[in-house]
């Protein structure tokens, strides 16, 4: 699981991934159609937030995602899974990801 936390109000920054295949290895990101990062608030059955991202390094699977103002404004506790869809139609689902947006200080 990857645990991620944010101070509300901050923003324009990247956070960044490396997608492994199940024995630990860096999965080839050639060819992708799309990477999506998906969020869903603990409690609620939508999703809340979803940000487009990019490969920073095909062969060795890394990406990043940038944190927008958007993302950034509301506190919580997120489910996150990153989605990547290839040309051929080929899905991975990467999911166990937690994202925790706390609050500025001063905290009350």
């Amino acid at each position: 699981m990857s645990n991620i936390k944010l101070v509300k109000g901050d923003a324009n920054f990247p956070i960044s991934f490396t997608i492994k295949d199940a024995e630990g290895d860096p999965v080839n990101l050639a060819n992708l159609t799309s990477i999506t990062l998906k969020c869903q608030r603990y409690g609620t059955s939508a999703i809340s937030f979803e940000v487009d991202g990019r490969v920073t390094g095909e062969a060795t699977g890394k990406v990043e995602f940038d944190v927008t103002d958007e993302i950034a404004s509301i506190s919580g506790d997120y489910y996150g899974e990153i989605e990547i869809i290839w040309s051929g139609g080929k899905k991975l689902t990467c999911p166990d990801i937690h994202i925790k947006i706390i609050k500025d200080l001063p905290r009350t």
